[in-house]
């Protein structure tokens, strides 16, 4: 019974990593790390009886039970694992998308970000291959102070329309001319200031 209470904490912190921090551009491969290894922890404890029973497979022979000897192997148990970890990775994203929402839609304020940039967040797979996301750092003033937040450069190229060209008259370019950024208007949550969205 605790065995079962301690993988399902270990997959609702993975859950709760994932809808709480999951929109974070300067933090996304962490949260995607710590979640995967949340749910892989998780899901080892709830399965260890099955897998510890898998290393068991003295006698079996593949060419009299090949069914049965594929099933014993600890391999075969974490390729039914897999599933459950994307259904759980896909929730988390919703999660997010609803928490985000959610807030949106109580307290709210306007302000103008500014476009920094664009960053490339990434992080090793299993056998050596690599998950990345580029997003567009924008940076903006709230109740809180100054943040610095992104958006999926998909999601930037579809409301580039919205960035409008400024002229800084603080700062110069390399040419000693006033610098040209991009701004945007945005309304956050005076809550949670880092979920926003660009103001149509």
């Amino acid at each position: 019974m605790k065995r079962i209470i301690f993988g399902i904490f270990f997959i609702v912190l993975g859950l709760l990593t994932k809808s709480i921090f999951g929109h974070l551009a300067e933090n996304w491969a962490n949260v995607q790390v710590v979640s995967i290894i949340l749910y892989m922890i998780g899901l080892t404890i709830l399965f260890y009886r099955i897998i510890v029973k898998s290393e068991n497979r003295k006698g079996i022979e593949f060419r009299k039970k090949p069914v049965k000897w594929i099933l014993k192997r600890p391999l075969f148990i974490y390729i039914l694992i897999i599933p459950i970890i994307i259904s759980l990775f896909l929730t988390g994203q919703f999660l997010n998308n609803s928490l985000k929402d959610h807030y949106l839609e109580k307290e709210t304020a306007e302000t103008k970000a500014t476009f920094i940039g664009f960053k490339e967040q990434s992080y090793l797979g299993r056998y050596g291959t690599t998950t990345s996301e580029k997003f567009a750092i924008i940076k903006y003033n709230t109740n809180f102070g100054i943040i610095t937040q992104g958006l999926k450069k998909e999601e930037f190229e579809k409301n580039k329309k919205h960035f409008k060209s400024e002229l800084n008259f603080g700062e110069r370019n390399s040419n000693g001319g006033n610098l040209n950024i991009r701004k945007a208007t945005i309304i956050y949550s005076l809550k949670f200031p880092s979920f926003f969205k660009i103001k149509e």
